[in-house]
């Protein structure tokens, strides 16, 4: 569900396309069209070896040379690094403290807010420190450590839903509703298995989620066993259907953990955020040449040296954002995400690339778009879409090749 869209903005009907978004009036070219947190998010678990950020909104904790420390990890023995830096004060953006998890679990947040929001929404229920499951719990975390990452942010998907519904009084549809708006075929009809093994690929991907929805379901039983009456969590005999996406508010148990995890393969977006570490280095490196640049440069270098490319290690993760999933694709996008100097976080920011007139749909580009014709129907394979563009069609016809036509500028997406 959206909870709120910009009044220059409308979600309407696209055509085969489902849904989209389109302008509410006239935009001009470089207009902030919208930003967004996620509605759920996961940095990668490699990422967070080395940077961390809050568990909700993906903002860098702690001072400067915390953070050099966390980025140098094992190579920090024998690199001296300053309690204070030469310039720190004006070179380092101010990062909060971390807000420790309510049972100290190990969770990190950038505030108090952010911490009741995890709380309520996903880590009461997945809190390693909680009572109950452990056992569960780090069973459930090494099958997706083997398997898919991905599980594990279905894993806070799926307690954010049956939070929900231990709340509202058992209304299923009202807690699924939130992540009911995203597009949702199964997990294994998602993915081009082109060359992968096709029927057998889907059979093993299905296994491995059969496995992760069992492991999944006995650690939230385990700390909340009224939530088995729960549509996601009924037991269904552990088996997930082989097709077809599962109509809304009938899938129960693996089949609606199949439909959420092709959500993701289907709309997710990735989050990135920049290193204030970077950009304290780069302010360094830009000061007027002169004495006290190679006093800083002095004290600088060695740690510098130390971190090599991982000085400017952005945090990373993937998440899942509700009105950024309404954008259909188009090789001639009209629109753009491109981050703001300002933007510290995991929101996403959509800027208008052109002028878009009243009634346009907006629309950006899922990949590259400065690949070839034939590169970029291969990248969207994954998308369950032919991309019939403006420029594909035009491309299409310079090579003599049919193809679709949609005979305007509209881009393509699978149903929303």
């Amino acid at each position: 569900c959206l909870e709120s869209v910009p009044e220059m903005l409308r979600v309407g009907d696209a055509g085969r396309r489902g849904r989209g978004v389109f302008a509410a009036r006239d935009i001009e070219e470089g207009t902030l069209l919208f930003t967004e947190l996620p509605l759920v998010a996961m940095q990668h678990r490699a990422n967070a070896e080395s940077v961390r950020v809050c568990a909700v909104c993906f903002r860098h904790l702690g001072g400067l040379r915390a953070q050099i420390l966390r980025l140098l990890g094992p190579d920090a023995e024998g690199v001296d690094v300053p309690e204070v830096l030469p310039y720190e004060a004006e070179g380092f953006r101010a990062c909060p403290e971390p807000v420790p998890c309510r049972q100290a679990c190990g969770e990190a947040f950038c505030s108090e807010a952010c911490e009741a929001r995890a709380w309520e929404g996903w880590h009461e229920l997945l809190c390693p420190a909680a009572a109950g499951g452990s056992r569960e719990q780090e069973a459930f975390e090494a099958h997706a450590a083997g398997t898919n990452e991905a599980f594990l942010m279905a894993a806070r998907a799926c307690a954010l839903a049956c939070q929900a519904y231990s709340r509202n009084g058992g209304d299923w549809a009202a807690a699924w509703a939130p992540l009911a708006h995203f597009e949702r075929p199964l997990w294994w009809e998602a993915v081009s298995l082109a060359g992968q093994g096709g029927e057998r690929g889907r059979a093993q991907m299905r296994a491995v989620l059969e496995e992760s929805w069992g492991l999944l379901r006995a650690l939230i039983l385990a700390r909340r066993p009224a939530l088995a009456s729960s549509p996601l969590l009924a037991d269904t005999g552990g088996k997930a259907a082989a097709t077809a996406g599962p109509a809304a508010g009938s899938a129960e148990g693996p089949a609606l953990y199949a439909a959420l995890m092709g959500a993701f393969e289907r709309n997710n977006m990735s989050v990135a955020v920049s290193s204030p570490v970077e950009d304290y280095f780069l302010h360094v490196d830009a000061l007027e040449e002169g004495d006290a640049k190679e006093a800083a440069q002095a004290v600088t270098g060695p740690v510098l040296d130390a971190l090599g490319e991982r000085y400017c290690l952005p945090a990373e993760g993937a998440g899942l954002f509700p009105l950024q999933a309404l954008l259909n694709h188009s090789c001639e996008a009209n629109a753009s995400f491109i981050k703001r100097d300002e933007d510290v976080d995991g929101r996403v920011v959509l800027t208008a690339k052109r002028f878009v007139p009243h009634g346009e749909e907006l629309v950006h580009s899922y990949i590259d778009e400065g690949y070839p014709l034939r590169d970029r129907l291969e990248m969207l394979e994954d998308y369950g879409f032919v991309c019939d563009c403006a420029l594909c069609d035009r491309e299409r016809r310079e090579e003599g090749g049919a193809g679709p036509s949609a005979g305007g500028a509209g881009g393509s997406q699978a149903q929303h």
